[in-house]
């Protein structure tokens, strides 16, 4: 996965919110397969983050589904639209500090 791929996913998923935020049809998406892994990984931390998922805790036998601590209320859609446009801006950021992949070296080391 590249840099290009990533931010492709993003602005994705903000045409999808900023859609939905104005009551308006989604729109049609075409996607390569890496940037639809992409746009449904970070899709399902966004539902999670509104308040409209659970989370989920697979192990080799069963998945299991957990509340979100309560402590952590839901935010807005205009709130994941603001967070996403600033995901944007670091992946453009970091792909011209470290080139193709400039933006997933410098994510990986905080990811499981």
């Amino acid at each position: 996965m590249t840099d290009y791929d990533a931010l492709q996913a993003i602005n994705a998923l903000i045409r999808i919110y900023q859609a939905e935020e104005r009551d308006r049809q989604p729109p049609a998406l075409r996607l390569l397969p890496a940037q639809e892994a992409a746009l449904e990984s970070v899709q399902g931390m966004c539902e999670l983050r509104l308040g409209r998922a659970q989370l989920r805790k697979r192990t080799e036998e069963t998945e299991e589904t957990a509340e979100f601590p309560p402590m952590i209320p839901p935010v807005t859609l205009a709130e994941i639209i603001a967070c996403l446009k600033r995901v944007r801006k670091s992946i453009e950021l970091w792909q011209k500090e470290g080139g193709r992949r400039g933006y997933y070296d410098f994510v990986s080391p905080f990811l499981p």
